[in-house]
């Protein structure tokens, strides 16, 4: 007998679902550690990329969460990017606001950090 045969199909889907976000979770994660790595060797390029790769994770969560402004938003970040081609300390300053407002949508749909808030409980150990 098979170990999911005694799952209900809501069951199913609820653990398909919790797998999937821990896989993007890490895939997010590695993508982070790629861009910190790129942008401290100054491979400005690749950090461009890798941005766009975390874009491309959360844009999803941003459409399901009616967040349109946000896909404004990065039409503008990646205007500014490419308005600074020839300037590669204004580029570098663009990608710096791109790679922290992604941050900052990673947070908002809640595949980043949680803060604790002053209603939850403490857990006792």
């Amino acid at each position: 007998m098979d170990v999911l045969d005694e799952f209900s199909e809501n069951d199913k889907n609820y653990l398909s679902s919790f797998n999937d976000s821990k896989l993007q979770i890490s895939r997010l994660h590695n993508s982070w550690e790629l861009c910190n790595k790129y942008r401290r060797l100054g491979k400005i390029d690749k950090w461009k990329f890798e941005l766009d790769t975390i874009w491309d994770e959360l844009s999803s969560k941003a459409k399901k969460n009616n967040q349109s402004k946000w896909f404004i938003l990065m039409k503008i970040h990646d205007f500014n990017i490419r308005a600074a081609q020839n300037n590669k300390t204004e580029k570098y300053l663009a990608l710096r606001k791109k790679h922290q407002f992604l941050k900052w949508i990673q947070d908002e749909v809640g595949m980043g950090i949680k803060m604790k808030t002053d209603d939850e409980d403490d857990i006792e150990e």
